[in-house]
């Protein structure tokens, strides 16, 4: 009873000084972000499967998949993604500005190297690297554009970039190189 007489009353609109439209705005983007996180957690995912070819059959499998950057990547960002709906510290230390700094960071190299440099702007061998639509080219869109993509967009919109700094960048940009 004297906790309850010690804290104090709460605003008259009930929700921290925030309107009602404003709090559902806030709610509403708050799910888009959740939404946005279980989508890309689901298309890393699924480009893993997909180049993996665990879905070929068996001795189809590639054993050495964790040996390219590109797949690190896009468990990285599965994995921080996935982790971010777990509630308690593991939740609340991925939802750290640095941990999907960390996220943006790796799945931009990947796309760089990718784009620029293995494909030569997209293309291979003169013809698009997303003209026909088998399974390896849904897994190659999937892991090189679709992931860096929603990443980035999601980093360049609406992500939290409060206390980043260049040195941010120095220090996850040394696992690639």
């Amino acid at each position: 009873a004297e906790a309850r007489a010690r804290r104090p009353a709460a605003p008259p609109d009930g929700g921290g000084g925030r309107s009602g439209g404003e709090r559902q705005r806030v709610s509403l983007a708050r799910a888009l972000l959740r939404g946005a996180d279980l989508g890309r957690t689901l298309c890393a995912a699924a480009g893993l499967l997909l180049s993996s070819r665990i879905l070929e059959g068996p001795g189809r499998r590639r054993r050495q998949m964790f040996v390219y950057y590109t797949n690190l990547s896009n468990a990285a960002v599965a994995i921080v993604h996935a982790l971010l709906f777990v509630p308690g510290p593991v939740g609340a230390a991925l939802r750290t500005a640095k941990a999907r700094y960390f996220t943006v960071l790796c799945i931009l190299v990947t796309f760089i190297i990718y784009f620029f440099v293995l494909t030569r702007f997209g293309r291979h061998n003169g013809r698009s690297t997303l003209r026909s639509l088998g399974v390896r080219r849904v897994s190659n869109a999937f892991v090189h554009y679709v992931v860096p993509g929603l990443t980035a967009g999601e980093w360049l919109t609406v992500a939290d970039r409060n206390g980043l700094g260049p040195r941010d960048a120095l220090e996850w940009l040394a696992i690639p190189l």
